[in-house]
C-alpha cells in the first residue's frame, strides 16, 4: 500500500485530512483507495473527489477515522 500524503486543512469544519493511500487491486473486487482523517467537531462528513463522487462516513465519536473507496479521479477536492 503506498501512502499519498494531503496537507489540505479543512478549516471551515474544523477537520484535516491525514493520509490518503492507494490499496493493492481495483475496483472491481476492492476498495482501491482510502482516507484517514482525524475530526474535532461533528459528526458527519461527506468527502468529494474531482469526478465528483461522493463518499460519506458517521464519525459518532472525535478522533480517528478512515472511509476506503473506488475512484478514477482520487483526489479529493472538498469536504462539507
Amino acid at each position: 500500500m503506498a501512502l499519498f500524503y494531503c496537507t489540505a486543512a479543512f478549516d471551515k469544519v474544523q477537520r484535516t485530512i491525514a493520509a490518503l493511500y492507494k490499496n493493492a487491486g481495483n475496483c472491481a473486487s476492492h476498495y482501491n483507495f482510502g482516507l484517514d482523517f482525524t475530526n474535532t467537531k461533528g459528526w458527519g462528513f461527506t468527502f468529494y473527489d474531482d469526478d465528483p463522487d461522493d463518499y460519506t462516513v458517521a464519525a459518532v465519536r472525535n478522533g480517528n477515522h478512515s472511509v476506503e473507496y473506488c475512484s478514477d479521479s482520487h483526489n479529493i477536492t472538498s469536504v462539507s
